[in-house]
């Protein structure tokens, strides 16, 4: 993390792919953002099929095992399980969709670890390259999450996108191209029964002018966006629909991820792109309001101060900022939102320090579930609260609910809206139950939502919001 400047605010030693942590803050992030598809990196694995014991002993992969999650970048496909396995922690199965974002770029090494050869180049005219994009990658991501947690167009497709194709890396992609990408759909059919539809940027075209010659090849175009040239979206039509891209901000110098030249204030040298304050993000979803599909660059990515996560960093107005605004794009008016109480945008405790030394190193009080599956907040005062801040909502009615544990009688606490009371809690004997809040009127608008403790003994999972009519 040396030289990332806008570091997500969770425990420094909890980001890495490598922890049940890093993952389980990546769905919740998801989960609250409402995104509708989540399309997962992959750059391919060296080797191609892994032991079964291999994909169900990840937790702990020794020396020997660790060929088969090894690819360019760290990305191989197979490190997924930990975020399939995250989702189901979550008990989200059934609202996480998945697709693949491919960006091509390192083939031609990959190649060379796979099949022991280096080429030149990635030659679109050579089937065995172009097997490696399916065999190593496509097919070892599809197959790590079933079916019913795929995301789908209206069409019924498994969404694949890729990025640019860098001119010294790869030839012969005149006709051959859409060769490759024809095989690839038949492949995928073959293995699962429906083709993909796949969604190119704009310089494959360039490189195979009969990509948009042949029908139904082709789903969509994107052109990313170019931080060099001060912009962080873009939008490209294409088979009469429209194909964008956005990015929150950017700081990277090209080659080094992670510089001390990146500080803020970089300006050119590290092609920065401020964030003003979440404007930079809106401009995006703006341009992009007509858009079939929006690719967001970079949710996780810290290396080059593109992240969404919550974050503490002044170029935050707020932990939940740009989670926030992705949701008001996604689902301006949510009918269903969970709000973890670990992940509160503000609180007032009345003790120095985390006493549950867990999440974050703030002082919230907050301790890791015993089921691996999250955290919630303890050691509760009366008075003390948590607030999620700037919340978009919809002219409705809405239900609360809350996932609280106590373990003994007497014990309330408060959400802090109109006409919702202070709610009498159960002695659960500290095992977590659902506890009603009570249900309100909320005119349109964006609402601070507190729970206020009004006594100790009170230990808050999480809280949960259901519209159940538009009446207003």
């Amino acid at each position: 993390l040396n030289g990332a400047f806008e570091l997500p605010m969770y425990q420094n030693h909890t980001l890495s792919r490598d922890t049940d942590e890093f993952w389980n803050y990546l769905v919740d992030e998801l989960l609250l953002s409402r995104v509708n598809a989540v399309m997962l990196h992959g750059r391919g694995c060296y080797v191609k099929d892994a032991p079964l014991q291999v994909e169900r002993g990840y937790g702990t992969i020794d020396a020997a095992a660790s060929q088969y999650y090894r690819g360019s970048g760290e990305l191989c496909p197979r490190y997924l399980t930990r975020f399939r396995d995250a989702v189901i922690r979550a008990d989200a199965r059934h609202i996480i969709k998945i697709g693949m974002f491919d960006p091509m770029d390192h083939y031609q090494g990959d190649i060379e670890k796979a099949y022991g050869y280096k080429p030149l180049t990635f030659d679109f005219a050579n089937p065995a390259h172009y097997q490696y994009f399916f065999d190593h990658n496509v097919k070892v991501l599809f197959d790590i999450f079933p079916q019913d947690m795929w995301y789908r167009d209206s069409r019924g497709r498994p969404v694949i996108s890729t990025w640019t194709l860098q001119s010294e890396r790869f030839s012969n992609g005149e006709g051959n191209i859409s060769t490759m990408l024809q095989w690839i759909k038949g492949r995928f059919e073959q293995e699962y029964g429906v083709e993909p539809a796949i969604i190119i940027q704009g310089a494959w075209l360039k490189r195979d002018s009969t990509l948009t010659t042949t029908p139904d090849l082709v789903e969509g175009v994107h052109n990313w966006f170019s931080p060099r040239k001060g912009f962080l979206h873009s939008q490209t039509e294409f088979n009469d629909k429209k194909w964008g891209v956005i990015g929150p901000g950017y700081r990277k110098v090209s080659g080094n991820t992670f510089h001390e030249a990146n500080e803020p204030g970089c300006g050119t040298i590290c092609r920065e792109v401020p964030r003003r304050g979440g404007q930079t993000l809106i401009d995006g979803f703006e341009a992009n309001k007509d858009s079939e599909l929006i690719l967001l660059e970079g949710w996780t990515n810290m290396g080059e101060n593109n992240g969404y996560y919550r974050s503490e960093n002044p170029a935050w107005k707020y932990p939940c900022q740009y989670i926030n605004l992705v949701r008001r794009y996604a689902d301006p008016t949510p009918e269903t939102i969970r709000f973890q109480a670990e992940g509160a945008d503000r609180f007032h405790d009345t003790t120095p320090g985390n006493l549950g030394r867990s999440y974050a190193d703030r002082a919230l009080d907050v301790a890791a579930l015993k089921d691996g599956s999250g955290w919630y907040v303890g050691w509760v005062e009366p008075g003390e609260w948590i607030e999620y801040q700037d919340v978009t909502l919809g002219c409705g009615t809405y239900r609360f609910t809350a996932r609280v544990a106590t373990w003994s009688e007497g014990r309330s606490l408060r959400l802090a809206l109109p006409r919702l009371d202070s709610v009498g809690l159960p002695n659960t004997n500290n095992n977590f139950e659902l506890v009603h809040l009570g249900e309100t009127t909320l005119g349109t608008g964006n609402y601070n939502l507190k729970v206020i403790f009004e006594s100790k003994g009170v230990n808050l999972d999480w809280f949960f919001l259901k519209k159940v009519n538009d009446k207003c």
